[in-house]
């Protein structure tokens, strides 16, 4: 049973924030629950979630005005970049929850849990962390009125997360694969991630599906390599088109430039059979 503790606890994270969601924590406290483990992973990989209501699918059905919000989360460059102290206290009064006091961020244990010992939802987690990042960007609106939008896009929202990170890469060089359910339908959204960004594979694999479109695929045992500034992601594809079992070999290829960064240019999917 998870229990989570109340009392002489702070978990202390350094991270770096900018105009951006490129979060890079530096140091972690003395532990911490399940919720507020989470919640700096969240920090830490922002861009990753927000990137699965970015696409053109607009899986999360977003306004528009809220996707010129978070596109600016997601897609500026860093321009000024200060490292913060993200602690998480129990005597915190603010009603928002968090509170920048010069470079040390607190948030309230309460704005993480239902209950003493109940985390709150992943949605609701990330839907926090989002509308904090947007009141540090001095958004065009409240934080509350942020979070009570961001709030209700998550509420039915669940996202599986696998990440393969490339073999012989001796940087972060890997394979993203989000699985997302809105309540209705199922999502699929891959990323090919580096050190500086992550590029969308969706529209690279539905070109290349032998049949079907990318949601009705699955996608496992992956293996990689890197060989001659390349990288190379192997995996097994299955899917039922027009009442047909399938099952593939696939292939995700890329060039890679200084530092392990992905040339996006150069990124192909091919499908083999077994």
């Amino acid at each position: 049973m998870f229990t989570k503790v109340i009392n002489s606890f702070v978990l202390a994270v350094t991270i770096t924030f900018s105009s951006v969601t490129a979060f890079a924590i530096r140091s972690v406290g003395n532990g911490g629950g399940f919720a507020e483990m989470r919640v700096a992973d969240l920090f830490q990989d922002l861009d990753r979630f927000l990137r699965v209501c970015l696409t053109p699918a607009n899986v999360c059905t977003i306004a528009n005005d809220t996707y010129v919000d978070w596109i600016k989360i997601y897609s500026e460059k860093p321009s000024d970049q200060n490292d913060y102290l993200v602690s998480f206290v129990n005597d915190l009064t603010d009603v928002n929850g968090f509170v920048l006091e010069g470079m040390n961020l607190k948030i309230s244990h309460k704005m993480l849990y239902v209950d003493l010992k109940t985390p709150k939802s992943f949605g609701d987690l990330l839907a926090f962390v989002i509308s904090v990042k947007q009141d540090l960007m001095a958004s065009r609106l409240s934080f509350q009125e942020n979070l009570q939008i961001a709030s209700a896009i998550f509420k039915d929202l669940k996202i599986e997360e696998l990440n393969y990170k490339a073999d012989g890469a001796s940087s972060l060089l890997s394979l993203s694969q989000l699985k997302v359910f809105d309540g209705v339908s199922k999502h699929l959204v891959m990323g090919l991630e580096d050190e500086e960004k992550t590029v969308n594979l969706s529209e690279t694999l539905e070109k290349a599906l032998p049949c079907g479109d990318l949601t009705e695929w699955t996608f496992n045992q992956w293996s990689s390599s890197v060989f001659s500034k390349t990288v190379y992601f192997y995996g097994s594809a299955s899917a039922v088109c027009n009442l047909k079992h399938v099952e593939k070999r696939i292939m995700i290829k890329a060039a890679l430039t200084t530092k392990f960064l992905v040339d996006e240019k150069s990124i192909t999917a091919n499908f083999f059979a077994q």
